[in-house]
């Protein structure tokens, strides 16, 4: 596949970063008024809720197979030194760095109103369990305590990748039996994503290229007709997340052939760590000042409460995105640069 036909992955994994913002401020900052019986329940607050829990089988194995993807040379041809230093080692060090990072500002915002119960570094509330927490790879964080884990065990058994395949496979099945906590649930059902990302992307992002169009439409038609099955209890989560990211890389796919560039979305997509470990401390001072303050406006028209369900996640998420790109703009110059990785090359 030629470096010049990536714009469409970047802008997959611009869609992919956007969801995970989506998810955390319908979750949690936007929450906030229904959660308090507040706000009267709407159809677009049913719709944003739909959304989320629809888009879990897409959201995190198209991030984890795109990160396959695009770091396949460095776990099949490089050495475990390169890897280390260009990948691994930086994982691991932003992952330590910002975790301390996000648990200091949410001390500092001091907010109330912590909607996720979920056991999370963020909201450790000392030292020992701070760490413990972290150890444990819960924290908001995960994504980068998985591709360190991912990485590893990866280039180890690079030589076998059929191997790798079925173990792959057998965690992706136990997480669906077992549906173990967070974050354990999401790392053992991607990492199948990863694997077939590093050693099969390639081949499979070029064949999705190159499918006759009418080939295309049969096989969306088939997708739609097995995810119906959902609704008679026959389901199969592996399928539904093959099925949810094979529709939207055809999509982003045909668009881009089309002549939609997705510059913006292709922005988010190449920068997606600053927006990944920046955004969760700006959606937790949503939670703090920005939705308290909109409830302070005796909102009690229902009408009121359905233009909030509709717009203010587009807005939480607008935000949150742009600046985090924005405080890593201005942080990432001289020492700064230190906040995104050890080395100054």
């Amino acid at each position: 596949m030629k470096a010049g036909r990536l714009d469409w992955i970047d802008a997959l994994k611009g869609i992919s970063i956007l969801l995970v913002v989506y998810y955390h401020v319908v979750r949690s900052s936007y929450s906030i008024p229904f959660e308090l019986n507040i706000y009267d329940r709407t159809i677009f607050d049913s719709l944003n809720y739909f959304i989320v829990f629809k888009l879990v089988p897409l959201r995190m194995p198209l991030f984890f197979l795109i990160s396959g993807f695009l770091t396949s040379r460095a776990i099949i041809n490089k050495t475990w030194g390169e890897t280390f230093h260009s990948k691994i080692g930086i994982y691991i060090y932003i992952f330590l760095l910002w975790a301390v990072i996000q648990n200091l500002v949410f001390k500092a915002i001091g907010n109330e109103i912590p909607l996720n119960t979920a056991p999370n570094a963020l909201y450790a509330n000392d030292i020992v369990q701070f760490f413990s927490l972290v150890f444990e790879g819960r924290s908001t964080l995960w994504y980068l305590y998985a591709l360190v884990i991912y990485f590893s065990i990866t280039k180890l058994l690079r030589n076998g990748k059929w191997l790798v395949l079925v173990f792959a496979f057998l965690i992706n099945t136990y997480s669906i039996i077992e549906n173990p906590q967070f974050p354990y649930r999401n790392m053992t059902f991607c990492y199948i994503f990863f694997v077939v990302g590093v050693f099969w992307g390639n081949y499979l992002f070029a064949k999705v290229q190159n499918i006759k169009n009418i080939t295309h439409i049969k096989l969306i038609i088939l997708s739609f007709l097995i995810l119906a099955l959902g609704a008679y209890g026959i389901r199969y989560r592996l399928f539904e997340s093959v099925i949810a990211v094979y529709i939207v890389t055809f999509i982003v796919l045909k668009l881009s052939q089309l002549g939609l560039q997705f510059k913006s979305i292709r922005y988010v997509g190449v920068n997606t760590l600053p927006v990944y470990i920046i955004h969760p401390m700006l959606v937790e001072l949503c939670s703090a000042f920005f939705i308290p303050w909109i409830i302070t406006f005796k909102v009690t028209n229902y009408w009121n409460h359905l233009f909030y369900s509709l717009s203010i996640p587009i807005v939480l998420v607008s935000l949150c995105v742009v600046l985090s790109l924005v405080i890593w703009k201005i942080t990432n110059v001289s020492l700064g640069r230190l906040l995104y990785n050890y080395s100054f090359k």
